[in-house]
């Protein structure tokens, strides 16, 4: 049943669109005009925390403000439900209709576009972050087993003053039984 109302849903809104006058100069100009209201929405992303140990607006907490804002801009169905009944109230022209049309096309269609890019591209650097930790465990791994165990204690020792070792204690408490997994 779902399935038929996006479609009805979808032919109800795709036989509404002014493809025609897009061609016109003032339409597309106006159009444009209104799409840089995208960058109003896109700019919500500028108000997410940073959760991060990089700096403002840097790395990860750049991954963060980008995904938020792109999530935000792809919104526009209710700005065309509301421009439809703009025009069928006589209070906008036909032209500047086609305007809030071809703006609203534009910024349902681009933010999705741009938000797999981001995601991709950060996710791309997640992955080399961990392929370089592979290497330095590794490096690491095969200096200690060339050292004896009393400098394998001084260097402990001497992470451990310098701050750069980190010992993690995970606790976890959950009932055992068979077919748990699903239930997580």
């Amino acid at each position: 049943m779902q399935w038929l109302m996006r479609i009805f849903f979808a032919a109800s809104i795709g036989f509404q669109v002014p493809i025609k006058d897009f061609g016109n100069g003032t339409v597309i100009w106006q159009g444009l005009v209104f799409t840089l209201a995208l960058l109003g929405k896109i700019g919500t992303g500028l108000l997410v925390p940073n959760f991060t140990q990089s700096g403002r607006f840097q790395g990860f907490h750049l991954r963060d403000v980008f995904v938020t804002g792109f999530s935000m801009a792809a919104e526009g169905e209710f700005a065309f439900v509301i421009a439809v009944f703009a025009v069928d109230s006589g209070l906008i022209t036909k032209d500047l209709y086609a305007s809030v049309v071809l703006a609203v096309l534009i910024s349902t269609i681009l933010p999705p576009f741009a938000l797999r890019y981001t995601i991709n591209r950060y996710n791309k650097k997640s992955e080399d972050k961990v392929q370089e930790a592979i290497k330095i465990e590794y490096h690491r791994q095969e200096t200690l087993e060339h050292l004896t165990e009393d400098e394998r204690e001084k260097q402990l020792r001497e992470n451990i003053l310098n701050d750069t070792t980190l010992f993690l204690c995970i606790q976890i408490q959950c009932k055992s039984a068979w077919g748990i997994l699903p239930t997580i």
